[in-house]
């Protein structure tokens, strides 16, 4: 386990064979309060999902750099037993109750639901080891260990780009929707890239959420793009779930910079809802549990033209033998409160699978 006073990231782009390592020796990571302070700054953004003085936006400023192979996990690795593990089932049903009755007398237009759980284990994890693991078994996304003495230790494996920019080139996706690969759909999208003729049917449900992520982010962008590409709809494996994915291309116009495109987008409807900012203070006021850095950003911002954010999804906090795990779902008018609870089971099975209990 990561010592709490070290200030590092383990981290790998989405198919790369190599593994960045960051690490902060000196000082302290820079603390912000919104995302425009970004504008003109260099290092590693670790963001929560609602900025406080508890959880602040983190910059960690690297003095040291290294590049690593990947290697495979350690399969001699030791095991370790679940003691216990709380879901909080009774929870999510007063929250999902709120949440809906929102949605159904028309305050919003949708709403994201998160949730955790814990899982006791009988001896120390070591995290890194989870990296590696996640490395070798998630090829697609973007796997991140991110360890400071404010945050603590957070890994994740996510599938959702929040802003790319290389050279004059940015790009970011919408990405929602959520369906659990069943038997006849466990070969899609495997080897990663290869075309099938086996591919998920969406409910309406799913469509309308894809398309309420999409037309936000086409308007966010049209504040700051001198151009806009954007694809057809595809499907995204991650993990055995696939979402729906429309891709953005395009150039920030003169005088915007990364802060300012960040501000806009985040939190987009899939992490957060519509209206933006009636439902991001609903979700903090009205959800069980504190997201913390759950549905946040994380990602490189090491020069200007190189910037790598990503949303985090798919995640989880690691105290020495206690793991918290984090997963949402977008909730719309006609939502049944089962359906979503087992799709947030399905998708904290991305870190659960990890543990190989």
């Amino acid at each position: 386990m990561p010592s709490q006073r070290s200030n590092y990231i383990l981290c790998k782009e989405p198919y790369s064979v190599d593994v960045m390592r960051y690490e902060q020796t000196q000082g302290e990571p820079l603390q912000l309060t919104e995302f425009g302070q970004l504008n003109g700054k260099r290092g590693y953004v670790f963001a929560p999902f609602m900025p406080s003085a508890r959880t602040p936006i983190l910059l960690i400023q690297p003095d040291k750099v290294e590049k690593l192979p990947m290697r495979a996990a350690n399969e001699e690795r030791k095991r370790c037993e679940v003691v216990e593990e709380n879901h909080q089932r009774e929870a999510y049903h007063r929250d999902f109750a709120r949440f809906h009755a929102a949605l159904t007398d028309g305050r919003f237009r949708k709403l994201v639901l998160g949730r955790s759980a814990t899982i006791q284990l009988s001896a120390t994890i070591d995290a890194e080891e989870l990296f590696w693991q996640a490395c070798c078994q998630y090829p697609r996304m973007y796997v991140a260990l991110v360890s400071t003495e404010m945050a603590g230790t957070w890994l994740m494996a996510t599938p959702e780009v929040l802003l790319r920019r290389e050279g004059k080139r940015c790009a970011t996706m919408s990405l929602a929707g959520t369906m659990k690969l069943n038997a006849e759909q466990h070969d899609f999208d495997s080897p990663p890239g290869q075309k099938n003729d086996i591919q998920p049917i969406w409910s309406h449900k799913n469509l309308e959420e894809q398309h309420i992520v999409t037309t936000y982010i086409r308007s966010c962008l049209e504040n700051f793009s001198s151009y806009i590409d954007e694809s057809e709809t595809t499907t995204q494996r991650a993990g055995n779930l696939v979402h729906l994915r429309s891709d953005f291309v395009f150039g920030l116009k003169e005088g915007k910079d990364v802060g300012d495109v960040v501000k806009a987008l985040f939190p987009t409807p899939a992490v957060c809802g519509m209206p933006k900012e009636h439902a991001w203070r609903f979700i903090v006021e009205e959800e069980s549990g504190d997201r913390a850095y759950y549905s946040g950003v994380a990602g490189a911002m090491m020069t200007e033209n190189d910037v790598q954010l990503y949303v985090t999804l798919r995640c989880m906090h690691i105290e020495e033998n206690r793991l918290r795990l984090y997963a949402g779902g977008g909730l719309l008018p006609d939502s049944d409160e089962e359906q979503e609870w087992n799709e947030t089971m399905a998708k904290m099975e991305t870190m659960k699978n990890l543990l190989n209990v």
